[in-house]
Parts: C-alpha cells; sequence; structure tokens
C-alpha cells in the first residue's frame, strides 16, 4: 500500500519517463535482464535511505543545536535580568547613601553659618583686632595673647562645648589675617590656637565671603578631614573667618553595613569602611596632583608620595 501510495505521489510524465527507459533498457538494446531489475532496486532503496538517513539525521542534530543555543540565550537572558535586578538595587542603595551623606555634609556646613551669626564671634573678631597687636609674633605668642584676653578665652570655651555637643573634631575662629583667635582644641596637643591658615583654600573662600569647604590633612591632626568655613560679617563687611574641622571617622558609620566608598573628584578614596581602602585611588582615575599636606600623610603612614592604586 505504501508503495502504491508512493507510486501515486509521483507525476505522470514522471512515470511515463521511467517505464519508456525501463521499455528500452530490456527489449530495445537489451543492457538490462529483469532478473537484474529486482538487486537495482534493492541498491536503489539502500542508496535512497542512506541519502535519508544523513538529511534526517542532520535535522535532528540543527534541532539540538538550535535547543542549546535557545537554552543558552534563555540562561544570558536571564543572568542578564538578575544582573540589572541587582544594578538597580545598588543604585537605590547609592542613591540612599548619597542622600545620607549629603543630609549629613549640609547639617555639618551649616555650623560655621550658626557660629558666625553669633555676636559673641564678631565681638571676638573685633576685640581681637584690638587687643592682639597686628602680626603679633610667633604662633606660642599670639595663642597665649588669645587666651589672656578674656572675651577670647570664653570664646574658646563657648567652642568647646560646641564641639562636644555636635562631635565635630574643631571649631575655630580666625581674624582676616588667618590666626586662629579661639578655638575649641585650647588646651590639648593638638591645639590651634595662634596658628595661621591663611593659605588654606577654606579660608580664602570664606574670606571672599563665600562658603568654603576642603578635603584635606589638618595640619595639627595630621588626619584627612573635611572642612567647612563661613565668613564672620559686620555688616557687609568681612572681619573673620569660623571654621568647622570633620574627621572622617565620624563620618563612615553614615555608610552603614554596605562596602560603598567615596572618592575626590580626583579618585581618591576618602570615604571607607574599610581602612585599608583610604587615600587610594580607584582604578580608572588618575590624580591629578598632590599637595604637601597629602604628602605629609602618606610618608607619616609608611606610604609613596602618591596614593597607591587600589585592585577591584
Amino acid at each position: 500500500r505504501f508503495s502504491l501510495e508512493l507510486l501515486r505521489s509521483v507525476p505522470n510524465w514522471r512515470r511515463v519517463t521511467a517505464a519508456y527507459a525501463l521499455f528500452v533498457s530490456v527489449f530495445v538494446y537489451r543492457e538490462l535482464r529483469l532478473r537484474d531489475l529486482y538487486p537495482l532496486l534493492v541498491r536503489a532503496a539502500l542508496t535512497t535511505a542512506c541519502v535519508m538517513f544523513l538529511v534526517a539525521a542532520a535535522l535532528v542534530a540543527g534541532w539540538g543545536a538550535a535547543v542549546w543555543l535557545g537554552g543558552a540565550r534563555l540562561a544570558d537572558q536571564r543572568v542578564q535580568a538578575v544582573i540589572e535586578a541587582r544594578r538597580a538595587l545598588i543604585d537605590q542603595q547609592a542613591d540612599a547613601l548619597g542622600y545620607n551623606l549629603y543630609r549629613s555634609l549640609k547639617f555639618l556646613a551649616a555650623l560655621p553659618v550658626h557660629l558666625a551669626a553669633d555676636p559673641q564671634v564678631v565681638a571676638a573678631v573685633h576685640r581681637a583686632a584690638t587687643a592682639l597687636p597686628e602680626g603679633a609674633g610667633e604662633a606660642q605668642a599670639r595663642a597665649e595673647a588669645s587666651w589672656a584676653d578674656p572675651e577670647l578665652r570664653a570664646l574658646s570655651l563657648e567652642l568647646t562645648q560646641e564641639n562636644q555637643l555636635f562631635g565635630v573634631y574643631a571649631l575655630a575662629v580666625f581674624d582676616r589675617q588667618g590666626h586662629c583667635i579661639a578655638t575649641s582644641t585650647v588646651g590639648t596637643a593638638n591645639s590651634m590656637l595662634g596658628a595661621n591658615v591663611s593659605d588654606r583654600d577654606y579660608f580664602k573662600t570664606a574670606l571672599a565671603g563665600e562658603p568654603g569647604r576642603q578635603f584635606a590633612v589638618g595640619r595639627r591632626s595630621g588626619s584627612p578631614a573635611w572642612f567647612f568655613s563661613y565668613p564672620v560679617r559686620d555688616g557687609d563687611q568681612v572681619v573673620g573667618v569660623v571654621m568647622a574641622e570633620v574627621m572622617l571617622e565620624t563620618l563612615s558609620p553614615l555608610l552603614g553595613s554596605t562596602d560603598a566608598l567615596v572618592t575626590d573628584p580626583y579618585g581618591v578614596v576618602i570615604l571607607s569602611r574599610r581602612p585599608e581602602f583610604y587615600l587610594r585611588v580607584w582604578p580608572d582615575h588618575r590624580l591629578a596632583y598632590l599637595n604637601a599636606g597629602w604628602d605629609r600623610f602618606a610618608r607619616s603612614n609608611g606610604a609613596p608620595g602618591t596614593p597607591e592604586q587600589q585592585s577591584p
């Protein structure tokens, strides 16, 4: 039945052609005998079967390749989806940490603003201009003169209380020449009283009438810190500068339990929960310059003159 169906599926002209060729071969040219017909048909069937087997094997191989490639593509899509979800989660955490850090820094930056508006600070700056001679010798002599003045000593004690209340490292008030006339660090080994910071960027910015902010190494503490400053005004005239120094250790808890870190514009890590990352250059960043403060800090910690690059 299968053979008949197969024969019926062949077009009529092909059947006529096959019958004519068979008639000519057997009865005209006598090259083919009837008894040889069966072995030829068997051989043709075997050859066709081999060809069809190869075609079937190729189809199976193609189907298997399609399934394998489709599975691999599906796995890649799933991995990519997991990566995207993880990246979105990291972005959300980074946004939350950035907002908390921004809010905390804004609060710390507001401390000098609050102190600069205190009438006691304005009066102390004017008092220093009259009670302390212009360029009064060495820092130690200026510190003794500031401490000997009752108004300036009272301001230093007030700054000490403010410092304990807000938990910053140091609060200080400077005259227009950059001399520290009152500070919360008075009486400590790292006292800033009498020191001159006229070369600091945060002082220059505040003296120009703008809020100042600088990340640098403290000259007294020898550690990296944020410096926030604000001008002390008497009317429209800038008569002094107020500064708040914040150590990085006090900001690290803001990162929570994540391994997030904060870098400055030059790629130097300035905030991290892992101390070994501090002052290391993050990959794909280049340090533009290294000021003298960084150099002193690096050498005091046994590091070379430039921060070491951190591996990912």
